[in-house]
Parts: structure tokens; C-alpha cells; sequence
């Protein structure tokens, strides 16, 4: 039987493949991508399978020390339960979105480079994963860099002159948030000593010190989770990028500063009132002002984006509740980290696919889908169900638990309160959201949405149905994988 480490290695090596592979076969399109995307999927499986036996046992994988570069600080690849429940979302999402990407790519057949989109796509794809898999500050921080620049080049990769506007306010506020992660995790290196997140002796730290590392990182991590006010660039990225992109950056970028949020908050035992009340206020104020926003969204991508930051919102007000003392906080963020990615993945994709068949994305060209074609409009419901947390979708299960940490007597009166204001808000956002499908499910198809008629693209359709079965099954497979996650 192949061990995980074993997968692991095999899964990381043909991500790297892929992404030479990809460029090699530029000259030919067709090929690179075909050879990219299923290099990728296969990759997927691995890493998934290796991510779900650590999460399941509980048994860490270790690989290294490899001394490289510097020696003091060695790269060490080192896969706990945290970073496995991460690393499946990441997987498992990759696997469906490579499908659907094979079938997605082909409108950019003789228009752009192939090989480009499936070299950046991997090298992202890996740098999501080694991010949650260093233990050493110096090479998290590579990681990071190297996810923010590959993701840059991918929202740009429609190269229009509003394309290239958004992918430089992309690009200067991630480094922004770098610079604040970056000198967060320097000085926690400066005063405990150790290179190693995971050997911080937070006693070593003087108070004033320990509040400026949180304070910065607060600030770098959750611009990279799109927490407001530091959200201002995600409703411009989401749209502009291609689709399978915004389904990967909404699905599983923006819980890698979920994950650097909750490591550093391990690393220095940060469980102050005022670290978790902070955590609290912005993600509260983070699901009122998403689902504000939504109405007035014209675009359908738009729509997703600022649903994106409700559900990061939710997500990190789970982790404060985390940190308050509640057990269960930690579970229902790791749940909803996963189920949310395949619900938003199934949307952002589906925004793809009409892009692709009907030319658009305009909300109020999305009408009559039930009519024009029953198979799209039945993923349309499925993943929009997910996302608006009924059963038996996964986010009934971790939106449930949400609610269900909050409501915690030891925790104090602040939590419930967090708890009940956010459960009002979802309420709206169920609303607005069951319009809007409404809307796109039934009446007469528009004219645009009379193009889906007779049109099943293979590829990625199949992605999508992959995702739609996602959906149903991550409630219960997160319960079995997460429900006995210690960290």
C-alpha cells in the first residue's frame, strides 16, 4: 500500500510536470492543455488521498530537512491535521476544476498561450499547497510570494486594458499584505529564536512585541481572506480573471490567510480577548457588509465575489470562537472551509460555462435556464442550495456548527451575540440569494440563454458534476475526516 508520504511526493512532482509540460507543448494547444489539466487532476487525487489519511489518523507526514539556500533555515515540508484539511480542500477542488478547465480553455485556443495559463495554473496550485506544508518562516514566506505572483499572472491572463488595471491593484495590495506578513513573522523569528512556527516559544516574546506580530498579521492575512475593510480588491479580481481561476482563488485562495491567521494565532497561544474580539468585529462586519453589497450587483461574478467575503466572514468568526476556547469553533472552520470551496467552485465554473455557451454574465441575461437546459440549471440549484446552507449540502453541516460554537455559555455573552447578528444576516442573504435563482431558473429563457439549448460542452460539464457531487457528500465526508481533528 502507497503511504502518504509516498502520495505526497508523487502528487507534488506531477504538479511541477505539469507545469513544464505545459510550456514544452505551447506550440500546440490542444496538447498543452490536455497534458497540463490532466497532469494536474492526477496530481489532485494524490495529494487528496494523502491529505485525507493525515486527517483521519491524525498522523503527521514529514519530509526533510532539506538545507537549501540557508542552511539555518531548511525546508521542511510538514503536514498536520490543520494543514491536511487545507491541503484536501485545495485537491479535491483542483481535481474538479482541471476537468472542467479542459472544455473552459479551448475559447482561447489561437487567442492566447496555453502553455502559460497551464504553467502558472500549477505553479499555483502547488505554491497553495507547500504554503500550508512549511514549517520555516523563510520559506512560507517563498511560498507565499510565489502563490501571489502565479495568481497575479493568472487574472491577467485575459490581457484587456480593465483586465491589466485590476491585476495591478491586485498585485500592489497583496504585496501589501506581504510586507505586514513578512516583517510579522521576521520579528516573531527576532524574539523566540527559532525559524520553525512550529518550536515558537511564545513566553520568550514581550507582551508590546507579541501585539505588533498579531496586529501586522492581522492586517497581511486578512487582506489575502478579503476580511473588510482590506476586501477592496477581491470584488475587482474575482470577475476580471477567467473563471476556473475565480473558482480557485474564491474556492481555496482566500483560506490560505484563514490558515496563516490560525497558525500564527497557535505559534504565540494567542487566545487574548482583544486578538479573538478583533477576529470577531471583522468578520462580522464582513458578512453585513457582503450581503449589503449584493443587491446591487449587476454581474454574476460580482454576485459571487461579495458572497465569497460572507462566507470568509463566517469562517473566521468561527476561528475567534476557536480561540475563545470553543472545540468546536476549530472544527466547523475547517468544515466550512471545505464544503465552501465546492459550492463556490460549482458557481464560479457555471459562470464559465454560460461565458463559454451564452456569451455573458450579466444577472439579467440569466433567466429561463430550466428551459434552455435542465442540466445547467439543476448544478445552478444544487450549488446555490449549498451555498444558502440547506440540507444536504455540506454547508447546512458547517454554517450549523457555526452557529452551534457560538452559542457556547463559557465563552461570555460577546459570542452568541456574534453568533444571533450573523445568523440575521445569513437570513438576508438566503433571501436575496433564492431571487436571484429564481430569477435564473425560471420564466421564459432570455435570448442569450436560448443558446444553451443542445449544448452539453463534455469537459465541462463533467467538472461540474463532479463539484455538484462534492457538494453533497463534503457535509458528511468533513464530519467523518475533521470530526476528530486535535491541534
Amino acid at each position: 500500500m502507497i503511504s502518504p508520504v509516498e502520495l505526497f511526493v508523487i502528487g507534488l512532482a506531477a504538479y511541477l510536470a505539469a507545469a513544464v509540460l505545459a510550456l514544452l507543448f505551447d506550440s500546440k494547444p490542444k496538447l498543452a492543455n490536455v497534458v497540463s489539466m490532466a497532469s494536474s487532476a492526477i496530481a489532485s487525487v494524490a495529494v487528496a488521498c494523502a491529505s485525507a489519511i493525515v486527517m483521519e489518523t491524525g498522523k503527521p507526514v514529514v519530509l526533510g530537512p532539506y538545507r537549501v539556500v540557508v542552511a539555518e533555515a531548511p525546508l521542511t515540508v510538514y503536514i498536520d491535521s490543520l494543514s491536511a484539511s487545507f491541503v484536501f480542500a485545495v485537491a479535491t477542488l483542483t481535481f474538479a476544476i482541471s476537468i472542467f478547465s479542459v472544455g473552459y480553455l479551448k475559447m482561447f485556443y489561437g487567442e492566447r498561450s496555453i502553455g502559460y495559463f497551464g504553467t502558472f495554473y500549477n505553479a499555483f496550485i502547488f505554491s497553495m499547497i507547500m504554503t500550508c506544508c512549511t514549517d520555516n518562516v523563510l520559506w512560507f514566506l517563498f511560498f507565499w510570494e510565489l502563490m501571489t505572483a502565479s495568481s497575479y499572472f493568472l487574472v491577467i491572463y485575459e490581457d484587456t486594458p480593465d483586465v491589466r488595471r485590476i491585476g495591478y491593484l491586485y498585485f500592489i495590495l497583496m504585496h501589501v499584505g506581504f510586507a505586514c506578513i513578512a516583517v510579522s513573522l521576521v520579528l516573531t523569528v527576532l524574539t523566540s529564536g527559532s525559524w520553525s512556527l512550529l518550536k515558537v516559544d511564545p513566553h520568550t516574546i514581550e507582551p508590546g512585541v507579541k501585539t505588533a506580530i498579531l496586529a501586522l498579521a492581522l492586517i497581511g492575512f486578512g487582506m489575502k481572506l478579503g476580511l473588510v475593510p482590506l476586501h477592496v480588491w477581491l470584488p475587482e479580481a474575482h470577475p476580471a480573471a477567467p473563471s476556473n481561476v475565480s473558482a480557485l482563488l474564491s474556492g481555496v485562495m482566500l483560506s490560505m490567510g484563514l490558515y496563516g491567521l490560525t497558525r500564527i494565532s497557535l505559534a504565540l497561544q494567542a487566545n487574548m480577548e482583544w486578538w479573538y474580539s478583533a477576529i470577531a468585529i471583522l468578520a462580522v462586519l464582513s458578512v453585513a457588509v457582503g450581503v449589503l453589497c449584493m443587491p446591487a450587483q449587476m454581474d454574476f461574478k460580482r454576485l459571487l465575489a461579495y458572497s465569497s467575503i460572507v462566507e470568509m466572514g463566517l469562517a473566521s468568526l468561527s476561528l475567534s470562537y476557536y480561540l475563545a476556547g470553543s472545540q468546536l469553533g476549530l472544527k466547523a472552520m475547517l468544515m466550512h472551509v471545505v464544503n465552501q470551496a465546492y459550492a463556490k467552485g460549482a458557481l464560479f465554473a457555471l459562470s464559465g460555462l454560460l461565458l463559454y455557451c451564452a456569451g455573458t454574465k450579466r444577472l439579467s441575461d440569466i433567466r429561463g435556464l430550466w428551459d434552455a437546459n435542465p442540466l445547467v440549471a439543476a448544478v445552478l440549484l444544487a450549488a446555490a442550495l449549498d451555498i444558502m446552507g440547506l440540507p444536504p449540502f455540506g454547508c447546512f453541516f458547517s454554517k450549523a456548527y457555526i452557529v452551534l460554537s457560538g452559542f457556547n455559555p463559557a465563552l461570555g455573552l460577546w459570542a452568541p451575540l456574534a453568533a444571533s447578528a450573523s445568523l440575521a444576516i445569513e437570513v438576508v442573504c438566503f433571501a436575496w440569494f433564492l431571487r436571484v435563482v429564481q430569477h435564473a431558473v425560471m420564466g421564459e429563457p432570455s435570448e442569450a440563454m436560448q443558446k444553451l439549448r443542445g449544448k452539453s460542452p463534455r469537459a465541462m460539464l463533467a467538472g461540474l458534476l463532479v463539484l455538484v457531487l462534492l457538494c453533497v457528500v463534503s457535509g458528511f465526508v468533513s464530519l467523518y475526516l475533521i470530526g476528530g481533528v486535535r491541534i
